[in-house]
């Protein structure tokens, strides 16, 4: 159903580098209120393109926990940055 109304699995491969930041930014907003998703994966990440607007939506929250430990935090996004090949060192959270 998600997919049907938000758009399609991601496939890094098809992103510019810009969206691919922006997948990135959207992530770093999980963990700004405590929780980690902990199954970053392409299924579990569906983008949606019209005309210029480009948005992206996290899914599957079922393995999600609370934590307050920046090492798994940071560790979540290393693994979305690799999926995303991106340079570890790519962008900076805000």
């Amino acid at each position: 159903i998600a997919i049907e109304l938000a758009g399609s699995r991601m496939k890094e491969g098809e992103l510019t580098c810009s969206e691919r930041l922006k997948v990135v930014d959207g992530l770093s907003l999980i963990p700004q209120c405590g929780i980690l998703h902990n199954d970053i994966r392409n299924g579990n990440i569906l983008v949606w393109h019209s005309g210029n607007e480009f948005q992206i939506y996290f899914i599957d929250f079922e393995r999600s926990r609370y934590t307050s430990d920046e090492a798994e935090l940071t560790k979540e996004m290393t693994k979305l940055k690799r999926l995303l090949r991106l340079p570890l060192d790519s962008h900076d959270n805000k």
